[in-house]
């Protein structure tokens, strides 16, 4: 029998040490699914690389509100736990285009394919 998923489609904070910036910020993520306690998770961050891998550029802000220029990308998938992933941001309106849903779902299961090994 194999695992059940709860596949989400939402946006929060994340207060893992590994994902705290070195100033202390926490980032938002992209919760995509979810396995007992545990969460699966991209970083939506400006930086080039993250975790040590480079980040895949989004075509849309998913912060409808931000003004920044820089474009925003995601991380690849990550498995935190619910103690460390809390409430919705509270700055900014956060959705995602379907065309950027469509590639994270993309690139995940890739990552997954991937890494089995």
């Amino acid at each position: 029998m194999g695992k059940k998923y709860l596949r989400k489609n939402e946006f929060r904070v994340c207060t893992h040490p590994d994902v705290i910036s070195p100033r202390g910020d926490t980032h938002v993520v992209y919760v995509s699914a979810k396995h007992g306690h545990k969460a699966k998770v991209n970083v939506i961050t400006h930086s080039l690389t993250f975790f040590n891998e480079p980040t895949i550029k989004m075509r849309k802000n998913p912060n409808i509100v931000s003004k920044d220029p820089r474009p925003s990308r995601f991380s690849v998938p990550r498995w935190y736990s619910d103690k460390t992933i809390e409430k919705k941001p509270e700055k900014g309106v956060w959705r995602l285009h379907k065309v950027d849903k469509i590639a994270i779902k993309k690139f995940n299961k890739k990552y997954a394919n991937n890494y089995k090994k």
